[in-house]
């Protein structure tokens, strides 16, 4: 079967339902039972009871992924009761064995359709999903040794003789909320002399995720000791979120590359029409505009985001849709207000409707 990589298959991706195998387009025999059905996400939510609290953090990087509208309509034509921050499982594909996060997966698929780069993998061209099969298989390899070593890697090299089992439990809470679970990057790649991009370090990515899987595995399974780090961690969010409220000398907020292009956005200063893209009152197409930012603005992470903001198809680029994506939205505004940078009315309704 030759999936092609495109706008419609990232955006089925995007909103499978549920968990998928795609062993079915590899050999069969190159697949392997790395995780057993008994420790799968799935069959521990399904059998243990887990606190809500858990629930929430574990959901928290699919949530944006479905639109209100599109959720709508899957409520109407499928009479669907699952709430919308529950109904896109973090983990939905496995391939070769290895489960691979919805969110890493669309970001590293829009890497190859929308970034208008020439993409290889061992020298070959990207077209397909089975052209992905060499990345796949070191990402099943890293996972497999991911998964059963996130003990020893994770928990075991920093423990003393003295470690008991909450030690394992601190440290598992400790992986999850302090390192990359609510982050993606698309592949990461090398670059030859003539300007060509190759796909790199699948092993690294697999191994990776294995760690988050098996992390999650134990928090599932001990439901009852992980419930006050939780409970606590959502605790001092919202009384740091009161203590901005209340500061004066509320902190500075960073300034991302995203926030820098979303700025001139909002102030009206980057826009889109029939014959191009508007910025200080010239037009540019899009390769200009791109090279007139990075000069301007400093930085390089560019392209994703007027493609994702201006694009003809921006259900597929919800992430990078700095007039759609709700902690985006938020933040941009929040630099503006900050420091005091006017903003145009539409964008400003954009941020009240978030309300």
């Amino acid at each position: 079967m030759q999936l092609k990589i495109d706008k419609d298959f990232i955006h089925s991706i995007r909103l499978l339902p549920a968990v998928i195998n795609y062993n079915n387009i590899f050999d069969k025999s190159e697949s392997e039972i790395i995780v057993k059905n008994e420790f799968t996400h799935d069959y521990l939510l399904k059998h243990f009871q887990i606190s809500k609290c858990i629930i929430d953090f574990y959901y928290k990087n699919t949530e944006h992924l479905i639109t209100e509208k599109e959720y709508e309509k899957r409520v109407k034509d499928f009479n669907l009761i699952t709430e919308k921050n529950r109904y896109l499982k973090p983990y939905s594909l496995i391939i070769l064995g290895a489960y691979h996060r919805r969110q890493d997966l669309l970001f590293k698929l829009e890497d190859i359709v929308f970034l208008e780069m020439d993409t290889k993998i061992n020298n070959s061209d990207i077209k397909t999903f089975y052209d992905l099969k060499p990345y796949f298989i070191n990402y099943r390899d890293g996972f497999n040794i991911g998964y059963n070593k996130f003990e020893n890697d994770i928990v075991k090299r920093y423990s003393t003789e003295f470690s008991d089992k909450q030690d394992l439990i601190y440290k598992t809470f400790e992986f999850l909320t302090t390192k990359k679970w609510l982050k993606s990057v698309g592949f990461t790649r090398t670059f030859n002399k003539n300007g060509l991009s190759d796909v790199i370090k699948g092993f690294e990515d697999g191994k990776e995720q294995g760690y988050y899987y098996k992390a999650w595995c134990i928090v599932f399974s001990h439901n009852r000791l992980f419930t006050p780090l939780f409970e606590d961690y959502y605790s001092k969010l919202e009384s740091t979120d009161e203590n901005h409220l209340d500061n004066k000398e509320i902190e500075k907020p960073k300034s991302f590359d995203y926030i820098k292009i979303g700025v001139l956005i909002a102030e009206g200063k980057l826009t889109k029409h029939k014959k191009g893209f508007e910025y200080i009152k010239k037009t540019f197409d899009k390769i200009e505009l791109e090279k007139e930012l990075k000069k301007d603005l400093k930085i390089k992470s560019i392209r994703q985001y007027i493609e994702g903001t201006f694009g003809v198809d921006t259900e597929t680029t919800l992430n990078n849709d700095l007039c759609r994506h709700p902690i985006k939205i938020k933040n941009i505004v929040n630099y503006c207000s900050f420091y005091k940078i006017p903003i145009t009315k539409e964008y400003q309704s954009l941020f009240d409707a978030l309300e």
